[in-house]
């Protein structure tokens, strides 16, 4: 959808606004209480600055891909039907794109998120809590040779609706960077529980990982 740009000419303070200056700004800010705010010139014909109010809304996955790319999708706006009590999507309206890759994030289809909109793509991106960064796991395979351990994630950081890295069933890689938690035999670590840490590599800026912060003992040896 293409937005309007609003331009006003230079003003000064107690200047009086004419009728079409009110009459583009009512539009516009309609525009941003629905969750498309776009360009907004505040005077300076050479310095635009985005007005995005990065509204949040509940979405649903239609389908994997979104305007030929593959690492987007296709998602829908949800509402709340207050006559069943339910949430729930107009299959005929509107299907906007969402963009997951600056959280190396993957969903699927009929996957629920909140997302918002990001006006300078037009386009939605998943809203990731801050606070997305801890998880208590039971790992599944283990590769002590490699420090790495394939994980179910029991529980995370209350608001978290998807770890990063986090796969479609609930699953991602650990790493043991310490070297002192997956020191075992593999056979010997599967079903155990640990947690660990979303964190960033110090040589690496652009990476981040999972670092494991403590596995638990195995149980068949603890002695009340």
């Amino acid at each position: 959808m293409a937005l309007k740009k609003v331009i006003f000419p230079k003003k000064q303070e107690g200047d009086i606004l004419g009728a079409g200056h009110v009459n583009d700004l009512s539009d516009h800010v309609q525009r941003v209480s629905s969750g498309l705010g776009g360009s907004f010139n505040m005077g300076d014909g050479n310095n635009t600055s985005n007005f995005a109010p990065f509204i949040q809304i509940p979405v649903v996955v239609i389908t994997e891909g979104c305007e030929g790319d593959a690492d987007l999708y296709e998602v829908q706006p949800l509402y709340y039907d207050f006559d069943t009590n339910e949430w729930k999507t107009n299959e005929t309206g509107t299907r906007y794109c969402l963009d997951p890759t600056a959280f190396d994030l993957t969903f699927s289809v009929d996957d629920r998120l909140v997302a918002w909109w990001y006006p300078q793509r037009s386009m939605f991106l998943p809203f990731v809590s801050s606070g997305c960064t801890e998880i208590h796991f039971t790992i599944i395979s283990a590769n002590c040779g490699l420090k790495t351990a394939l994980v179910q994630i029991d529980s995370r950081t209350c608001g978290c609706s998807k770890a990063p890295e986090e796969d479609s069933y609930g699953q991602l890689t650990v790493h043991d960077s310490m070297g002192c938690h997956l020191d075992e035999p593999n056979a010997d670590l599967i079903d155990r529980k640990g947690a660990a840490t979303y964190m960033q590599l110090n040589d690496e800026y652009d990476t981040c990982q999972w670092e494991i912060d403590d596995i638990c003992c195995d149980p068949d040896i603890c002695v009340p």
